[in-house]
């Protein structure tokens, strides 16, 4: 069944997967004057022409490309794609999944085609300076997509989650104010839920504790810290991974620092935004062995690029070999290296297996945000962008569809 006079799908616009994509998002739609000449009972003619189709059309994407017509028929002042269009119509993006699965090209991508701009929740990236073993996406690879939160804080701040919360509370209100559509994009999965579910108000970094607190963890392993927890509060230790040594310091430290138990101040939280409902969570999930030998491989790519040098350099410039951004994969145990701890081989073997690690831990981590919506490959895939459309213009529908009263 078709739309009377011109309409989304006869747009010369909608050819492709892209184009479609395009007419989701930002398309031009039949002029204002075609919807404000309608009768009531054409209006109600058209929408329900829409909402058949809606309910016909197998394509996802179509469907979505329907509502968008249905919202110009109901309220013919919301101009859609050339200004900022009701929220609950524009979803916020996030793409997360383990390291070396694609996601940085995944999101430019996807920015690129909804008229997006990327916020990045990345804990390594964040930092300015460290470039090599991070996999930063170049000025070219960015194509032109504004990126925000990345390369921006001094390696030698102690920058935690509320301190991104709060930065990208700010950035995404400013996007969306631009009339433009947040692709959030990362793999720190702490600082994406600490978004969705926010943080209590905790006590500031005692920075001698935590130095001290890591120096136990390098000398005595991340389950001698997990232990020291279980003691001191059981029920909080329950939350963490033996491993997840950043987030089993910071439990202690705010134990110490408070007198409370930690699991006694997190039922403290503050109401999330209003913007967080709105956030559509894709998880990539590629096959292991396949991402395990792309980080091997990456791993050596790194090192031949001329990581160990750029460790000396930040080193010559007083970048704290303890800190957290010295700290993190990739880095840890080239300081070691150049401390005399390891030779080159076996850093490099060493740093492959820590990547490695860290995967696993996304992996697990990602699988517990139980409405986040799973692309079985890697973000360069073709099939896993089309998916991603797919799925996502199929989910903002059905909340539409829940808000203006249409069928589901």
């Amino acid at each position: 069944m078709a739309l009377e006079g011109p309409s989304v799908q006869d747009s010369p616009e909608c050819e492709g997967l892209s184009r479609v994509l395009l007419s989701c998002f930002l398309v031009k739609p039949p002029p204002l004057s075609y919807y404000r000449a309608m009768s009531s009972e054409n209006r109600s003619e058209q929408v329900s022409i829409c909402i058949s189709n809606i309910r016909d059309d197998p394509k996802a994407v179509a469907k979505y490309a329907y509502f968008v017509v249905i919202i110009q028929i109901m309220n013919p002042r919301v101009k859609v794609g050339s200004g900022p269009i009701p929220f609950d119509a524009k979803p916020i993006i996030a793409i997360a999944g383990p390291t070396a699965s694609g996601k940085s090209a995944l999101a430019v991508r996807v920015a690129l085609a909804v008229g997006g701009e990327v916020v990045n929740f990345d804990s390594v990236q964040i930092y300015k300076g460290i470039q090599v073993a991070t996999a930063k996406p170049s000025e070219e690879e960015k194509c032109g997509v504004p990126h925000h939160l990345i390369d921006y804080v001094d390696p030698n701040t102690d920058y935690s989650a509320a301190d991104w919360v709060a930065d990208a509370r700010r950035v995404i209100v400013e996007i969306e104010t631009r009339g433009r559509v947040p692709v959030l994009v990362g793999g720190t999965g702490f600082y994406l839920r600490s978004l969705r579910q926010p943080l209590f108000e905790s006590p500031k970094t005692d920075p001698a504790l935590r130095k001290r607190l890591k120096e136990i963890g390098r000398s005595q392993g991340a389950e001698y810290l997990y232990r020291i927890l279980e003691k001191l509060d059981p029920e909080a230790a329950k939350r963490f991974e033996k491993r997840d040594v950043p987030r089993i310091i910071r439990a202690i430290e705010v134990i110490f620092a408070t007198g409370r138990r930690f699991s006694q101040l997190i039922l403290q939280r503050p109401a999330a935004p209003d913007f967080v409902r709105r956030i559509r969570l894709f998880v990539l999930e590629p096959p292991r062995e396949d991402l395990y030998r792309i980080i091997n491989q990456r791993t050596e790519q790194h090192f031949a690029a001329g990581l160990v040098d750029e460790v000396k350099e930040l080193i010559g410039k007083g970048v704290n070999q303890a800190g957290s951004a010295l700290g993190a994969h990739g880095y840890r145990r080239v300081c070691e290296y150049l401390r005399g701890e390891r030779d080159l081989e076996a850093t490099i073997e060493k740093t492959k297996q820590d990547v490695r690690n860290y995967a696993k831990r996304q992996f697990t981590w990602f699988r517990k945000e139980n409405d986040a919506i799973r692309l079985g490959g890697f973000g360069t895939d073709e099939r896993i962008f089309e998916k991603l459309i797919a799925e996502m213009s199929c989910s903002v529908y059905q909340n539409n569809a829940r808000i203006m009263h249409l069928p589901r």
